[in-house]
């Protein structure tokens, strides 16, 4: 019997060869799949969920400012009324700047849809507003709650329910993201589990290559070749040494 150790000694570098290189291609799926879900959940966060915070805020805003509206109305003493109409434009700063902070993100077609009716919607009501406060500063009561009813509230209503289309349009958006994120999970998931598998059935092919390719060389079960040598080491030379079939040179 004689055993090729440079054969054998190639394959099994072969098993690592082909375990590593697999590891290795597992490894970076991973990575490269990771860091898509990592770029669509920041995505999320920067387009949807901190956008729909920006309107959300400016929404309560301009809610903010249609009860200070009514308060300036309902108030009697100028005084008052001039430091409501001062919070009133304070307001109206903080609502500008959220509403711009958020047509500097990234938009759909859809959003700039709704930043144009909400941008048309916002004058009328700042005009019905300034004309309720000009009727209650020159203390006509009756003619300034007959604006606030009949010309501020109606126009405040239609700049609110722009402002909440767009709110649930960005949670919209942030569900379909989420969404997104789940079926690349699942792929990642997929795809890692088709690379163990492949690479185990491919180990286990291997280790079966080089196990027959030792069998081969030792002419039969390694178990075989121990007893052989066993008994060649206790000087039973004339003990008969199995072959397998069609062996002619172990």
């Amino acid at each position: 019997m004689k055993l090729d150790n440079t054969r054998v000694i190639t394959r099994l570098l072969a098993i690592v060869a082909i375990s590593a290189a697999f590891t290795l291609a597992i490894g970076l799926m991973g990575m490269w799949r990771t860091s898509q879900v990592n770029d669509m959940l920041n995505s999320m966060y920067d387009t949807n969920l901190v956008p729909t915070g920006d309107v959300a805020n400016a929404n309560m805003q301009a809610i903010y400012h249609n009860r200070a509206l009514l308060s300036y109305v309902i108030e009697d003493k100028q005084p008052k009324m001039d430091a409501i109409g001062q919070e009133m434009d304070q307001i109206v700063g903080r609502m500008d700047k959220l509403i711009n902070k958020y047509k500097a993100s990234t938009l759909t077609p859809k959003e700039s849809e709704l930043l144009k009716a909400a941008d048309a919607a916002w004058p009328p009501y700042l005009a019905a507003a300034k004309a309720v406060m000009a009727a209650s500063y020159a203390d006509n009561n009756d003619l300034a709650m007959k604006l606030f009813y009949e010309q501020a509230v109606p126009a405040f209503q239609k700049y609110d329910d722009v402002l909440s289309a767009i709110v649930d349009l960005n949670i919209e958006l942030g569900k379909q993201a989420y969404d997104q994120s789940d079926v690349v999970v699942a792929e990642i998931t997929t795809s890692t589990l088709v690379l163990i598998a492949t690479a185990i059935g491919l180990s286990i092919a291997v280790g079966v290559w080089v196990a027959r390719s030792v069998t081969r060389q030792l002419g039969g079960e390694p178990t075989v070749a121990a007893e052989m040598a066993q008994a060649i080491a206790e000087g039973k030379l004339s003990a008969p040494i199995p072959l397998a079939q069609g062996d002619t040179h172990s």
